[in-house]
């Protein structure tokens, strides 16, 4: 017999139902994203308030802040622990170097991510990934309840930790709004001098971090207590096995709804009422920030918990279904849409900063979305991997693997 070879997974040993939270979790991430860069990020308050349709836009928003934000980034943080455990389970049942095979997938993630940050898009999250992921390394052979209790006990942190800053910290002095100088580079700035932009916001936040900007600390901990639930949860195999956990998704789900909603009402509210970024306030308000993290989470599960049992159904596996194609090609998904981003908003490209509000936006975001959808379809047809899904699993394995499927006969 030969030995197991240490290659990427085939296509029929996937679980459909991850690619669908993948690729649900994407037009997600896309729409958070997208609205931060061209409104919040690189304009002021005035700008979008004199944008066409501002009541409408300003509807989006909350909508967004309701349903979207930091909904999406957790499900995804989620998978990535729960694709560690299936991962680290297959590796292990072939013979592989489990963690040597990790270790480079990992080191290859961060290495896109960081040329993602400066050439393309400074928001990126694949750094985080990368390298809390070998936190998920150090913690492969630790048992459920010690990964269930860190998860908790990071979580709680978390949640706290704006309260705890507000009350450890004096309240700092208002800075300069930074919106106007980005949006001078952005809409106008030559390509080296987005470069230079992007360099310098990873240096602000990744290097010069305080808590005050939600530094480094706060967000590495948010992820990494989700890889830990995640992981945990791959280990109990509760998405790999939907029809046995189906009865408890249905107990559960009335009250992740019910919390999700109420959390997320907290964080909508607050936002245009008291006119404050919950994690940033200095005072007692920080204490809202626990149940909007637990609004958070449960939303997040009670989107899972919903497509999980859809899924089960006839209608919903075919109209899901359309999902999974864009979910198995995430990574290409991602990192085009942030090309997208400097093609249509930056002045190297169209040049649309400043003209569109929140609504535009929401649209364009939902038309690149679809686009995605479609062509990730017409190229999983010909082809085993989305591009860049290739290129990381060609470094990973270090081999040049076939991306062409057979051609069908007859």
């Amino acid at each position: 017999m030969h030995a197991p070879t240490n290659t990427p997974v085939a296509g029929k040993q996937r679980h459909e139902i991850v690619d669908i939270f993948r690729g649900f979790a994407l037009i997600g991430v896309l729409l958070s994203n997208i609205l931060w860069t061209t409104q919040h990020f690189a304009l002021t308050e005035d700008q979008r308030s004199a944008l066409p349709f501002h009541t409408g836009n300003l509807l989006v928003e909350a909508l967004s802040l309701m349903f979207v934000e930091f909904k999406f980034y957790t499900i995804f943080s989620i998978l990535f622990g729960l694709g560690f455990a299936i991962q680290l389970d297959r590796l292990q049942a072939r013979g592989s170097g489990a963690a040597g095979t990790f270790a480079r997938r990992l080191t290859v993630l961060l290495a896109i991510g960081l040329t993602h940050s400066v050439f393309i898009w400074f928001g990126d999250i694949l750094q985080f990934y990368a390298l809390l992921g070998f936190v998920l390394l150090l913690v492969r052979n630790r048992s459920d309840r010690f990964l269930l209790r860190a998860a908790i006990g990071i979580g709680l942190l978390v949640a706290l930790m704006p309260a705890l800053h507000a009350w450890l910290q004096p309240a700092v002095a208002e800075t300069p709004d930074p919106a106007p100088s980005r949006f001078v580079v952005m809409s106008s700035g030559s390509y080296v001098e987005i470069i230079g932009l992007h360099w310098k916001f990873q240096v602000e936040t990744y290097i010069n971090w305080t808590l005050e900007q939600d530094g480094l600390f706060y967000w590495n901990l948010s992820v990494l207590w989700k890889f830990l639930l995640g992981y945990w949860i791959g280990r109990k195999g509760i998405f790999q096995r939907v029809k046995d956990f189906a009865p408890r998704f249905r107990r559960w789900l009335p009250w992740l709804w019910l919390v999700g909603l109420t959390g997320n009402g907290i964080l909508a509210g607050s936002t245009f009422l008291a006119e404050f970024w919950i994690p940033a306030a200095q005072d007692y308000r920080a204490l809202l920030w626990a149940p909007v993290e637990l609004g958070v989470v449960a939303l997040s599960f009670a989107y899972l918990f919903s497509i999980a049992l859809w899924f089960r159904t006839a209608t919903g596996r075919k109209i899901l279904g359309t999902l999974a194609p864009v979910g198995r090609m995430a990574l290409t998904g991602y990192l085009s849409q942030s090309a997208l981003y400097l093609l249509l908003f930056y002045g190297v490209g169209f040049g649309l900063l400043g003209r569109l509000g929140a609504g535009p936006v929401a649209a364009i975001a939902t038309a690149i979305f679809l686009a995605q959808m479609l062509t990730s379809a017409l190229w999983l047809r010909r082809f085993r991997y989305g591009p860049m899904e290739w290129i990381w699993r060609c470094l990973t394995y270090g081999k040049l693997l076939t991306i062409r499927r057979e051609a069908s006969r007859g």
